[in-house]
C-alpha cells in the first residue's frame, strides 16, 4: 500500500491506543475486526495488522460542549470523578501526575478537578475505552455513559487553557500548527469535512517519526489546548476536543517526509447538556463517586 500524509486544518488524530502507545499506534495482538486490513512488518520483523479508519463526521460521538451549563455541571460534580478500574501501575501515574501538577506555577487557571482529568486521561488506565465510548457511545449520553465526570472535566479544561491563551495572546482565536504520524492507514478525500470524534492528542513537536509513517498530518487546530504541563507523558502534547471540525487541505502519496493536513472549520455537537442534563437532573448525576 502507499504512505499517506494528510494536511488537516485543525486537529490531530489518537483515537485507540494508551498514552504511552499513543504515539506508536501499530495494532499488535489485538482482533482485528476490519474487513479489508492493511498490514506492514515491523522493525522486528514481526506483521502487524493495520486498520484502514475513514476520516468522517464521526456522528456518533459523545460531543456535549456543556454551553450554557458549565457552571451548574461544575457545582454538581466538584470533587468527584467516575468510578474507574484502573491497574496498581496506572495509579501509581496518576498519583505521581497529580503530585506534579501541585508544583507547578502556572495552572491558577485550572481546578483540582481540571488536573485530575487530564492527569487521569493520560494515564494508561482507561485510556483506550474512555475514548472509544466518546467516539460511539451517544446513545447512551444522560443514560448509562460512565464516563460523564471524565468527559465533562476534560471538556471544561480544555475550554479554560484555550480561553487563558487566547487572553495572552490578545487574539480571539488560538490557533496553532500541531503534528501527528501513526502506524494506521486513513482514508479521506480533499475538502472533506470532518471530525476526530474523540479527545485526540497531538504535538508541537515534528520530530516524533518514529511513531509512525504511514499516516502523518499537519493540523491546524483553533479549539485545543496545551496540556503537556499537566500530562504523564512530556510530548509536548495538545489535546483537540471532539466537537471541533476539520477540513482536509492536502492529500500527498508516497511521501513519507511531507505531512499533510487539516485546517480547523469551527465546531459541531449533536448533544446539549442544558437538555440532557442540566434540565432532567438524571439519576446518573445524583450520586457520583469520589475516587480520589
Amino acid at each position: 500500500h502507499q504512505d499517506l500524509c494528510f494536511s488537516l486544518s485543525a486537529a490531530l488524530l489518537d483515537a485507540a491506543y494508551p498514552p504511552s502507545q499513543r504515539w506508536k499506534s501499530t495494532f499488535t495482538g489485538e482482533e482485528d475486526t476490519d474487513k479489508n486490513p492493511q498490514h506492514c512488518t515491523n522493525n522486528k520483523g514481526k506483521m502487524n495488522t493495520i486498520t484502514s479508519i475513514p476520516l468522517d463526521m464521526s456522528v456518533n460521538a459523545v460531543d456535549d460542549m456543556y454551553f450554557g451549563c458549565t457552571e451548574q455541571m461544575r457545582n454538581k460534580l466538584k470533587n468527584t470523578q467516575d468510578q474507574l478500574s484502573i491497574s496498581n501501575k496506572s495509579q501509581k501515574d496518576l498519583k505521581n501526575c497529580l503530585e506534579k501538577a501541585k508544583k507547578k506555577t502556572d495552572n491558577a487557571a485550572l481546578t483540582p478537578d481540571h488536573v485530575q482529568a487530564i492527569c487521569t486521561y493520560t494515564s494508561d488506565g482507561i485510556y483506550k475505552e474512555f475514548n472509544r465510548a466518546v467516539r460511539e457511545d451517544k446513545s447512551k449520553y444522560g443514560k448509562s455513559f460512565p464516563y460523564q465526570s471524565l468527559h465533562f472535566w476534560l471538556t471544561d479544561a480544555i475550554q479554560v487553557l484555550n480561553e487563558a491563551r487566547r487572553k495572552a495572546l490578545k487574539k480571539p482565536e488560538s490557533c496553532e500548527t500541531t503534528y501527528r504520524r501513526t502506524h494506521d492507514v486513513f482514508t479521506g478525500k480533499v475538502n472533506d469535512r470532518i471530525r476526530l470524534g474523540s479527545f485526540s492528542s497531538t504535538s508541537r513537536r515534528t520530530d516524533l517519526k518514529d511513531f509512525g509513517k504511514e499516516t502523518c498530518f499537519v493540523i491546524e487546530t483553533c479549539l485545543a489546548a496545551y496540556v503537556a504541563q499537566y500530562s504523564i507523558y512530556d510530548q509536548e502534547e495538545v489535546l483537540i476536543p471532539p466537537y471541533e471540525t476539520f477540513k482536509i487541505t492536502k492529500k500527498i502519496e508516497d511521501n513519507k517526509d511531507k505531512p499533510a493536513g487539516l485546517t480547523d472549520s469551527g465546531l459541531c455537537r449533536h448533544l446539549s447538556l442544558v437538555q440532557l442534563l442540566c434540565l432532567l437532573a438524571p439519576a446518573a448525576l445524583a450520586n457520583p463517586t469520589v475516587i480520589l
